[in-house]
């Protein structure tokens, strides 16, 4: 609503050249955005990658799903799981979360801030690459959808396993 208040107050822009413009609006990419259909899994992926981001968006997961949702989290970057350990426990403690390997960026291993340290503490599947983890989600089946968060390579993986 506000957009079209803009344009039309603000910008005088004719009404129908604004709903063309809205109807034809693409989300913000790796926003809370539908992937589309892989294995009866609706895959949507979030770029968060912070534990404030993340906590937000399991917020939203819940109003949209309930409790509908199976989450993979790709930790981005050794230094960054290190430094907000405690906080990634704390936001995904009570999440049904598969851990996919980090996407370690430019840093060298450092198990202190590794996804499988991560995956320990949080008592869940840990799962170091594609071929593991389609086996995992056929087997640990417990939702319609399926949400990636990260700002790794889980994005481009889905992309390319949905086409």
């Amino acid at each position: 609503l506000s957009v079209i208040a803009i344009c039309d107050s603000i910008f005088n822009i004719d009404k129908e050249i604004i709903k063309i413009g809205l109807e034809n609006f693409k989300q913000v990419k790796r926003r809370f955005e539908y992937l589309g259909c892989y294995k009866n899994y609706n895959v949507t992926a979030d770029y968060c990658h912070h534990p404030k981001e993340i906590e937000s968006t399991i917020k939203t997961l819940k109003e949209v799903y309930g409790n509908d949702y199976q989450i993979v989290f790709q930790p981005h970057t050794y230094s960054r799981t290190k430094l907000l350990f405690n906080d990634f426990v704390t936001v995904l403690k009570n999440e049904k979360v598969i851990i996919y390997k980090e996407y370690s960026a430019r840093e060298k291993y450092d198990y202190n801030g590794s996804a499988e340290k991560l995956a320990l503490h949080l008592n869940c599947t840990y799962v170091e690459n594609v071929k593991t983890l389609k086996n995992t989600l056929n087997i640990e089946k417990y939702t319609n959808n399926l949400i990636l968060l990260g700002a790794g390579d889980l994005y481009d993986i889905f992309n390319k396993l949905i086409k």
